[in-house]
């Protein structure tokens, strides 16, 4: 019995089927654990492209508090009406929060002062949506992915 073992020990044939049997599952779930994460990169690339699109059509607006819809509308779907579909799945403009921020622009300590007197408005776009992809960054992570992206604009246009 110990000699048929030790002739067992020895075989070298089928080594290489029983590795590549090992170590495929492990390289295929890191290529696509690679895969869903580039996703995810793309996707919170989109978002924050998104928000920059929409704080500079609100920045240039005349009219900061009616064209707040339409610049959230051009933050997910590139367009300032409604019926479009949205750069990233399942994000909508109720997902889009927009603030008008005063800024003071005084100067003082090592504080840069832009022009347009002592006071600046800035529009704050700030979004969240929960990320999906292919499962495979949930599986690692111990809950749900929430990406969350921002984006300030000095506002130039109306001042109301």
């Amino acid at each position: 019995m110990i000699r048929r073992l030790r002739k067992f020990s020895f075989c070298q044939s089928g080594m290489a089927a029983l590795e590549t049997a090992l170590i495929l599952p492990i390289l295929a779930a890191l290529g696509l654990a690679a895969t869903d994460a580039g996703m995810m990169m793309l996707t919170l690339h989109k978002m924050e492209t998104g928000l920059a699109a929409g704080g500079s059509f609100l920045a240039r607006s005349r009219d900061l508090i009616n064209d707040q819809q339409a610049a959230k509308n051009v933050a997910v779907t590139g367009h300032n009406a409604s019926g479009y579909d949205p750069v990233v799945a399942g994000w909508s403009a109720s997902d889009v929060s927009v603030y008008i921020v005063d800024v003071p622009n005084a100067g003082g300590d090592q504080s840069l002062v832009l022009r347009g007197g002592d006071g600046l408005k800035i529009a704050r776009f700030e979004s969240s949506i929960s990320y999906k992809g292919l499962g495979f960054l949930s599986m690692m992570n111990t809950g749900a992915i929430t990406l969350k992206a921002r984006h300030e604009e000095r506002i130039f246009g109306g001042l109301s």
